[in-house]
């Protein structure tokens, strides 16, 4: 049991860092080259072959930790709870930034006519998801090392 939560502890923080690593990707690509189709691809990538699966397998080993613990450590306090209500956050945020690099991208593919009022509240979406995302990963990872409550 101690082997297979010190793994679940690992996988854990190995997840958070590829959301991290992944929105912060994204973000600086989607802030650098604006909604350029072919510099997009990176944002592409790093939104959905590395942030999403970290958030998947930050997921799956809180619930497998939430298992072995029997949530016995975090009764009585608001630990868990706020760092559930910012892993939710940062799904939404990140669902957020994919369905309009999503929009983006399809409005590009078909040759439409450039709309630079949908274009610049995609970006606008895209960047305040992704900051805001950036930002919930770190109030995460500040309740993951110091558990301030």
């Amino acid at each position: 049991m101690l082997f297979s939560l010190q793994l679940y502890k690992l996988l854990h923080l190995i997840g958070i860092s590829m959301l991290f690593g992944g929105v912060l990707t994204s973000f600086f690509i989607t802030r650098k080259y604006k909604g350029d189709a072919g510099a997009d691809q990176g944002a592409f990538v790093a939104s959905h072959l590395v942030a999403a699966p970290g958030l998947v397998l930050i997921l799956f080993t809180g619930v497998a930790q939430s298992f072995l613990h029997q949530w016995i450590e975090f009764k009585g306090t608001g630990y868990m709870h706020a760092k559930i209500l910012f892993v939710f956050l940062s799904t939404v945020l990140l669902a957020m930034d994919i369905r309009a690099q999503g929009k983006m991208r399809r409005s590009q593919a078909n040759n439409a006519p450039f709309e630079l009022p949908m274009m610049k509240s995609m970006l606008f979406t895209r960047s305040m998801a992704g900051s805001l995302n950036l930002i919930s990963i770190l109030i995460i990872f500040i309740l993951i090392i110091f558990r301030p409550f």
